[in-house]
Formats: structure tokens, sequence, C-alpha cells
């Protein structure tokens, strides 16, 4: 699978999140792109893995090392970077697809990357995992 199809399917998961936020069972996707960079980020990587189990996805989390408080979550799918809500961070910033680096690594620090599966088994995703596959395969049938 090529990069440019990566694109193409965080486009449309972005796309899927915009119109349907508010119908999906899944924790803080009501308020999409706002606070839920962790569900979103889980939601795109089972996309592609879906269709490309050979592809290097990874959960990154970071924190702000600017002094304030937050965190983050972003997908890297064979080194690129995918972030979907980076613009709930304000104007200045814009969704992240498929680049080798982002503005928000200004004010985040990345702190750990897990694989995807890692990441939907160790922190409490797997009672979800239905509602992520429907939604996964509604996204997929999109393109």
């Amino acid at each position: 699978m090529m990069h440019r199809e990566f694109v193409e399917y965080a486009r449309l998961t972005r796309r899927y999140l915009e119109r349907h936020r508010g119908m999906i069972d899944l924790p803080m996707v009501f308020q999409f792109p706002n606070d839920c960079c962790e569900t979103t980020s889980i939601l795109f990587g089972l996309v592609i893995l879906k269709i490309n189990k050979e592809a290097d996805i990874q959960i990154v989390r970071s924190k702000r090392h600017d002094g304030k408080h937050g965190r983050h979550i972003w997908i890297e799918i064979d080194g690129s970077i995918f972030d979907i809500t980076a613009d709930q961070f304000g104007l200045s910033y814009q969704p992240i697809y498929g680049e080798p680096t982002m503005p928000l690594l200004e004010i985040f620090k990345v702190y750990e990357k897990k694989t995807i599966i890692e990441a939907t088994a160790l922190n409490g995703w797997l009672d979800k995992l239905q509602i992520f596959d429907e939604v996964a395969n509604q996204i997929i049938k999109l393109k």
C-alpha cells in the first residue's frame, strides 16, 4: 500500500468523524476533533491495519514540555505522522496527513510509542473493539 492511500484513508476517517461524531459510541468522539486524540488515533490505526497488515503502525503518546499541563496522541505509519485532531490546538494547526514532522512537536515531547495492537490491548480498549471494527469497516467502504 502506498503512502498516498494512507493519506486518503486519513482524510476519509476525518470526514466520517466530522459527519457522524454524535452517533459513534466511542469515548469523547462526540467532541471531535477536541479531546479524542487517543480514540481517533486507534480508530485510524485499525482502518490502516485492516487494509494493510504489513504497515508499521505506532500510537505515539506525548506530553507538553512548555510547563503547561496536557497530553496528545497521534499515529505514525511507516515513519510518517498522521494527526487528524491537530487542529484542536487552534487555527495555526491543521490536521497532519503523512508528514515527516509536525508543528506540535514544538509543544509536545514524545514519551512513548506502541504498536496499534499493544496500544489497543494494554490501554483498556478491548471492550470497545467491536465498535471500532464496525466504524473502521464503514470508513473503508467510503473509498
